[in-house]
Order: C-alpha cells, then sequence, then structure tokens
C-alpha cells in the first residue's frame, strides 16, 4: 500500500492592498507585505517619482485626508484605502455639497469629480459662479481649482420635469437644448413654433438656432407656424 504524504501547512504570506490614482480617476491596485507603510513608500509603488515632487490625499468617501509626506498609513484597517496623487506644491480645496476636498491637482474633468464624491449617474454636477449664471457641467466638462480660494460644486437631479402644452407633463435631461433638438425630444410635430415661461414668468417665443436652458417643471407651448402662442 503506498502512502501519501502530505507537507503540513505553510503559513502564508499577508498581504495589504490600497488602490491609488492620478487626475484621471483611475485606480490601480498596490500590494504590500506590511500592514503600515509610509506616504513614500505607496508613491514608490505606484511609480511616482521622485515623491518628494508629489502630494497625496486619501479619499474618505464622503472628503478627504490629508496626508504628510512621511506619514505611517495603516492598511488593515478593515476597508481598502483609495489615494489620490498629483504633482503639485500644495494641495487645492474644493467643495461638493458643502463636503469640503484636498486634492493634489490643478483641476479635473467632470467624470473625475464624480467619483471623488461618488455621485449617482442620476445626479448632475453644477459649478457654483460668483458673477454669472452657474454652470451644469456635462462629461465633457474640465474646471480648474486655480480660480477662487475655494471653489464650490453641487448636486442636481439629472432630469426635469418639462410641462407641454398644459395637458402632458414629460422628464428629460436637465440642459440646454438647441429649438430642433427640443422639439424632437418632446415629440413636438415638425413645422410648430415653440414658446416657453421663463423663470420671471415671462412667455419667450424660441427662434430657430437659439438654446434653452431647461429647468424643473418649466411650461412649454407648441402652435402651428402660422398661430400665435397659446
Amino acid at each position: 500500500m503506498t502512502h501519501t504524504v502530505h507537507p503540513p501547512d505553510q503559513p502564508g504570506t499577508a498581504s495589504f492592498k490600497a488602490f491609488i490614482a492620478d487626475e484621471t480617476l483611475e485606480f490601480r491596485e498596490l500590494e504590500f507585505d506590511r500592514q503600515v507603510v509610509e506616504v513614500d513608500e505607496v508613491l514608490r509603488k505606484a511609480g511616482l517619482l521622485p515623491t518628494l515632487d508629489h502630494r497625496m490625499s486619501e479619499l474618505t468617501f464622503p472628503g478627504t485626508r490629508s496626508l504628510d509626506d512621511d506619514e505611517a498609513i495603516d492598511l488593515g484597517r478593515g476597508e481598502l484605502l483609495h489615494f489620490v496623487a498629483g504633482k503639485l506644491d500644495g494641495l487645492k480645496s474644493i467643495a461638493i455639497d458643502e463636503v469640503v476636498y484636498d486634492l493634489p491637482f490643478e483641476g479635473l474633468s467632470e467624470p473625475a469629480l464624480r467619483k471623488v464624491a461618488r455621485i449617482p449617474d442620476d445626479k448632475i454636477i453644477v459649478l457654483e459662479k460668483k458673477n454669472a449664471p452657474d454652470e451644469p457641467l456635462d462629461e465633457n466638462s474640465v474646471t480648474s481649482f486655480l480660480g477662487r480660494e475655494t471653489e464650490r460644486y453641487y448636486t442636481q437631479d439629472a432630469t426635469v420635469t418639462v410641462c407641454v402644452d398644459g395637458d402632458r407633463e414629460q422628464e428629460i435631461r436637465r440642459g440646454s437644448y438647441l429649438l430642433a433638438k427640443l422639439v424632437a425630444l418632446l415629440g413636438i410635430p415638425a413645422g410648430y413654433a415653440l414658446s416657453y415661461v421663463n423663470a420671471v414668468g415671462k412667455l419667450v417665443q424660441v427662434k430657430p438656432g437659439d438654446s434653452i436652458a431647461v429647468f424643473d417643471g418649466i411650461k412649454v407651448f407648441a402652435t402651428p407656424a402660422c398661430g400665435g402662442a397659446s
């Protein structure tokens, strides 16, 4: 009879993981064989050299935690840690829905901002403006943090309700639309003229080539082009 001899169990080598991203917010996984590491080690592992030229923050969802160059990080705290690192002399502060984020970047794209604050798809991000209308961002937007001391953003529902001719309502995505696009979205017959009640209650006739910023509850009216607005 042949006996199979099994080797004794070997203790496994512990590994600790973390994730790091640059301004694209595309995270890469890093693996360490020690539970406690320093910021410099994380940057080296990520290939961000020289490490003294980089700054790093931890995303805490929501908010951030600023990290000193020689700070020790416990990778075994029970949750996967996410860091962002960039070549910036200091950190820039932004606020999204009143939560402050200290980031090592001069600016971010809208998709990256969405990842920083874990903003769901059914919300849009709006940049507050001091001397101009607030600016809704889309997936092609890139905003700079080099203006005010703290750039401020807030979120809104991504869709709005449009009341058409006073007798039906339709949900469309919030934003600005050229007349032809809005007419198509609302199912208005070709050849009809469009007017709407603006934010101050004034009836406005829409001309070809005009762009309309729709808001929740906006009232639009469609009439044959040869007739008057309702």
